[in-house]
């Protein structure tokens, strides 16, 4: 028993390890290789390499998460659903071949996409698979969240609405003024979007903040609290005048993905333990 056990334990150590070592490895890339270095026309821009590493830090990430989270929807006995799972796996797909687009895009044609462009199709489907993985998640769990739990979630959902909306209409308008043009109500979009995880996730960590057996759900918080954070950072960041590609915010692009793989990994395991336990009892 001890044997299987632990080789049933085994590939998540592997794999919450793994996730560990390359959000480390992706945070000191970012960290000790994002200064511009190479002159052009007198502007200082960032080397090819260095933006080609970083699509291949999110892509490995992204692939990772996604191949995790669909084993769980095939394998129809985790604890939350299989359709949970698959819908956060379609959504960590759509943002992967997104960002291929928009690396090739930008890498390969030499383009700078702005919105709407092909890419912003795939990273909408994102916002709605994320949505409604994590909601579904929220519901098959049943929450019940206390008055201060509720306050709580209350105050984030509105400093999540004015940082969003900061962002998306009033940083990098010198005029101040508010448009309603198609990259503006793009943008609005996926600030809503944003708004969404950033509320299911904070009921998530309120939910399951302690416990061993929630340790998947407070990843998957977690997961939606840096994916709002890289959104609305590199959203911030995309306004400035010397804007490049590469930017440190997008680790937390990468970490939100490590992050949903470990919740996705964690809770594979979850059934299993539980059935071993059961079993030893009924021997005992």
């Amino acid at each position: 028993m001890s044997k299987t056990k632990s080789s049933s334990l085994l590939p998540t150590q592997y794999v919450v390890l793994g996730g560990i070592i390359w959000a480390v490895l992706s945070l000191l890339f970012y960290l000790l290789f994002s200064p511009p270095t190479v002159e052009v026309n007198g502007e200082l821009l960032r080397p090819g390499w260095y933006r080609i590493g970083t699509y291949i830090f999110q892509t490995v990430a992204i692939a990772v998460s996604c191949l995790l989270c669909i084993r769980n929807w095939q394998g129809r006995k985790v604890m939350s659903g299989a359709n949970v799972w698959l819908t956060i796996g379609l959504g960590v797909f759509s943002w992967g071949l997104g960002n291929l687009i928009f690396g090739y895009m930008e890498l390969g044609m030499g383009l700078e996409p702005t919105p709407p462009a092909i890419p912003d199709i795939f990273f909408v489907l994102t916002y709605v698979f994320l949505s409604i993985g994590m909601v579904s998640a929220v519901i098959s769990r049943k929450l019940n969240l206390d008055l201060k739990q509720w306050l709580i979630v209350a105050l984030v959902g509105a400093a999540g609405i004015i940082a969003a909306g900061y962002i998306t209409f009033f940083a990098g308008n010198p005029s101040g003024g508010i448009t309603f043009d198609p990259a503006t109500m793009l943008l609005t979009l996926y600030a809503l979007g944003d708004i969404l995880i950033l509320i299911v996730a904070a009921m998530l960590l309120l939910a399951f903040w302690g416990g061993r057996f929630a340790q998947s759900w407070r990843l998957l918080g977690a997961a939606g609290v840096f994916m709002f954070v890289g959104d609305l950072g590199f959203s911030l960041a995309s306004t400035a005048e010397t804007y490049q590609s590469g930017e440190p915010i997008e680790f937390f692009w990468i970490l939100a993905f490590v992050l949903f793989g470990m919740a996705a990994a964690l809770e594979h395991d979850q059934p299993k333990s539980s059935r071993s336990r059961s079993s030893s009892r009924r021997r005992g």
